[in-house]
């Protein structure tokens, strides 16, 4: 945790992955996404509540947390098996893409909105990107600063999805169907290439700049929604 209400956006990522869908609620136009979308099992605050418990030491709506073991006891047999992982890894003797093909980068610095600014650093010592908030390391409450042996930044076109949160602010949605640039970071390097989903049940596929498909180094990917036109990164 902590867990937080359900985005727009989530159906679109979620519905290959055919799994568990826990969030805290959401408003009632998009919690009938949520329903529309029967690929996915969905545990909110209520029909998880047995998995969930609210936290003494943070303050609400940021103190829901739950345990991944008691949702995976609520899930029902056809969202019980693990998911196809849709991206391509490197088996073994394989050479992953942006290792093979890509050029060195220490940080890669995002610029997704006001209130968004991530970067990651490249640590030849636990050989991983790790992730800051800012300047600030993003830090997680029993295992330290967050860390990807692979991070993949899509470009995509963020629009309004016409569901306002607190004062009028709009809630963002992404446009996912179809194809558009993807940076793909893996091993302390980077390439430039394409992502592709050509359906809401599709999986995203990643191509070099040769049209091959990536493979990414076995282990965690953390994907990062940038917005077309609208957000900037920065390498060095």
């Amino acid at each position: 945790g902590p867990i937080r209400s359900v985005r727009p956006v989530d159906m679109k990522v979620l519905a290959p992955l055919e799994g568990v869908f826990v969030y805290s609620g959401g408003q009632s136009g998009i919690l009938r996404l949520v329903r529309d979308t029967h690929q996915i099992f969905a545990l909110d605050e209520n029909t998880g509540s047995s998995a969930m418990w609210r936290s003494r030491q943070r303050f609400a709506p940021h103190n829901l947390y739950g345990s991944v073991k008691g949702f995976a006891e609520l899930a029902p047999e056809s969202h019980s098996s693990s998911p196809d992982p849709g991206l391509a890894f490197a088996t073994e003797g394989a050479t992953p893409t942006a290792v093979a093909e890509g050029e060195k980068v220490s940080r890669i610095s995002l610029n997704m909105s006001v209130a968004a600014q991530p970067t990651w650093t490249w640590s030849k010592d636990k050989k991983m990107w790790m992730r800051s908030e800012g300047s600030e390391p993003f830090m997680s409450a029993t295992a330290g600063q967050i860390g990807t042996q692979n991070l993949v930044v899509i470009e995509a076109k963020q629009f309004d999805s016409g569901f306002n949160a607190q004062n009028n602010a709009p809630v963002p949605n992404y446009d996912l169907d179809g194809m558009g640039v993807a940076h793909v970071l893996s091993g302390g390097k980077m390439i430039t290439g394409l992502w592709e989903k050509s359906a809401l049940t599709s999986a995203l596929t990643l191509y070099d700049k040769n049209g091959k498909e990536v493979l990414l180094e076995p282990g965690r990917t953390w994907v990062e929604l940038l917005p077309k036109s609208q957000g900037s990164f920065s390498t060095k």
